[in-house]
């Protein structure tokens, strides 16, 4: 029952649901939120988890502000109860049909259960409450740095991502990666509000080609393609997140 997902990307998550239109509305993109993102590995295996899901109540304030504008302070809301009982996910991780799916050879009852079952079921309640909480914050984090970031720094958060999601190696540099990219990039020290010809310059095929063939370690030229796919990638990524933003 141990819950190996830290949430990271829970800014993408949500303008997936919302470009969605029938997860548009506030209340429904939540509640698809916990099913399809915080419960994904449950709910795709038990669907009786997911109809669970889908009866939760929504509580006003989702209703109102919508999925990006809620705050740490709104979802401590959400998720912390009086006792852990009243928690979010106590209330869906405490359910027969989620403790009959999490726990096969037992009596899909958290009272009937071992004391050392108790236990483990509790530290994952607790742990994916904390785990919500802190995508909450992240979100916000990410959504002001989204407000903040020039294309330099972009570029170069780019390229740790290609990096991260390809395995590729760095190349060794004779000088800093910032101006590498000053080097092949123009308006660098410009905020990235994804206008046309920042869209345009972030996706210069030639730009980013020679960029990457300075910095990583490159032997055959699909290597090279593979870089420049991931490179598109993230920014079309960060470039949505942008004008969903700033919208």
């Amino acid at each position: 029952m141990e819950t190996q997902n830290t949430y990271q990307n829970l800014i993408d998550a949500i303008i997936d649901i919302e470009e969605d239109p029938d997860s548009r509305d506030p209340a429904k993109g939540f509640l698809r939120l916990l099913c399809d993102y915080f419960f994904a590995s449950e709910t795709s295996e038990n669907k009786a988890i997911a109809g669970f899901i889908y009866q939760l109540p929504v509580p006003e304030v989702i209703k109102q502000k919508g999925l990006l504008k809620l705050t740490p302070d709104d979802i401590a809301l959400l998720v912390e109860g009086e006792n852990l009982n009243d928690t979010l996910c106590a209330r869906i991780m405490l359910q027969p049909a989620y403790l009959k799916y999490a726990f096969p050879h037992h009596s899909p009852s958290f009272s009937k259960m071992p004391p050392d079952i108790k236990g483990e079921i509790i530290r994952s309640i607790k742990e994916r409450n904390q785990m919500i909480l802190k995508a909450f914050e992240k979100m916000q984090q990410d959504i002001q740095a989204t407000k903040q970031r020039n294309i330099k720094t972009l570029i170069a958060l780019i390229l740790k991502n290609v990096h991260l999601k390809t395995g590729m190696p760095f190349a060794k540099i004779s000088e800093p990666v910032g101006q590498l990219i000053e080097k092949t990039f123009n308006f660098c020290d410009e905020t990235f509000i994804a206008s046309n010809k920042q869209i345009h310059e972030i996706n210069d095929d030639a730009k980013i080609k020679i960029l990457l063939k300075s910095l990583f370690i490159i032997k055959r030229f699909d290597e090279l393609v593979e870089l420049t796919q991931a490179f598109k990638s993230e920014a079309k990524r960060f470039t949505r997140r942008t004008q969903r933003i700033l919208q």
